[in-house]
């Protein structure tokens, strides 16, 4: 079977950190015998290529310079920085429906799955006019979070998303009452799992979060420590590998 998977970023390098999760869901696809390929933005104007095996087709929506909307951050986490970010999006959804019905005029799918439909919903649709196969679509939570916070206005796109997909996906079943709260839709639950390796000494961190955690009352037996917070610490870069302040 040959899969198309419209993601909103994708790894630009080998040891890239972001999505690791999904590369290892694209392998394991492809190692059940499936022709998996990925259809995502650029970033700062990179072309095509092959990630981990799997050719990774990008789209140009912007100015180089200036093509930075997704894979350093969340687009909402951008989109507060500035005016420019605010547009954006209408930039990328647009370019993005463009190019992926034409990439979809070339090139015979059997599926489409598409990760966080909020937008990408419509770049599914613009691909299934350029040429029909079965749509996936597969949401993990944070956007059905943001249309219920400050993006109500697209309320509507989840709605519309859900319901011309033949396949709904959630990736838990707290994600899957969210969704029902505005789509009563079949959704079938498929938890992203894996185990992990024994973790190492735990790093120094801003906010001094390791030493919360060694005196924590109850951490060797089944403790419980919240920990809250709305995204990285303001000024932090954490794509090195050690993260840096700007």
């Amino acid at each position: 079977m040959r899969i198309l998977h419209i993601v909103t970023a994708f790894p630009r390098t080998p040891d890239d950190v972001i999505t690791p999760w999904l590369v290892e869901l694209l392998q394991r696809l492809r190692a059940g015998g499936h022709e998996v390929e990925v259809f995502t933005s650029a970033y700062k104007g990179a072309g095509d290529q092959v990630v981990a095996g799997i050719p990774v087709y990008r789209f140009r929506y912007f100015f180089r310079r200036w093509e930075d909307l997704t894979h350093e951050e969340t687009a909402p986490d951008r989109m507060r920085r500035s005016l420019l970010y605010r547009v954006l999006p209408l930039f990328f959804v647009a370019a993005g429906m463009l190019a992926i019905w034409r990439h979809c005029r070339r090139h015979r799918y059997d599926v489409i799955h598409v990760h966080w439909p909020m937008p990408l919903a419509l770049l599914g649709w613009a691909a299934q006019r350029a040429r029909r196969a079965p749509l996936v679509s597969t949401f993990y939570g944070v956007e059905l979070r943001w249309v219920k916070g400050s993006l109500r206005a697209l309320k509507w796109l989840v709605r519309w998303a859900a319901r011309r997909s033949d396949r709904v996906v959630a990736i838990s079943t707290y994600t899957a009452a969210e969704l029902r709260e505005l789509a009563d839709v079949p959704i079938e639950v498929i938890p992203y799992t894996t185990s992990l390796p024994e973790p190492p000494a735990l790093p120094r961190t801003a906010g001094g979060a390791h030493r919360l955690v060694r005196r924590a009352p109850g951490r060797a037996e089944g403790g419980h420590l919240p920990h809250r917070g709305d995204g990285p610490p303001r000024g932090y870069d954490a794509t090195g590998d050690r993260g840096r302040w700007s």
